[in-house]
């Protein structure tokens, strides 16, 4: 938690210091708060527990990179594993081989990605 004025009405309040933009308690006007660079607080898409759950669950799919904002993973992971599902059915070798490619790119991702799309670290 950080001490924070409001520029209206000069209140002071406790709020957190991820938070983008919040009310005034005492008078209801909008705040911004900005980091020392002059740069707006960001609030992560999701959080790090969050998208590890996810990835270790429903890793296969993608939904994981959904939910943090990586659209373009989160699409050709859910592809490449649907592709692979249907060639089940036609040979089992080379369908194999792409769940397997998934699961490691999964694993590797658990393990790596601590941002966001936005580069905000996840909490």
């Amino acid at each position: 938690m950080i001490a924070v004025t409001c520029p209206h009405c000069r209140t002071q309040f406790e709020a957190s210091p991820v938070a983008g933009s919040l009310a005034c308690p005492a008078c209801r006007q909008g705040i911004t708060l900005m980091f020392a660079s002059g740069a707006p607080a960001q609030v992560p898409k999701c959080s790090r527990v969050v998208y590890i759950l996810l990835a270790f669950f429903l890793g296969g799919l993608g939904i994981h990179n959904f939910v943090a904002g990586y659209t373009v993973r989160g699409v050709v992971q859910l592809v490449l594993s649907l592709v692979c599902a249907v060639m089940v059915f036609c040979t089992f070798g080379l369908s194999a081989v792409g769940l397997l490619a998934v699961f490691v790119w999964t694993i590797v991702e658990i393990v790596v990605v601590d941002k966001d799309v936005n580069g905000v670290k996840m909490n």
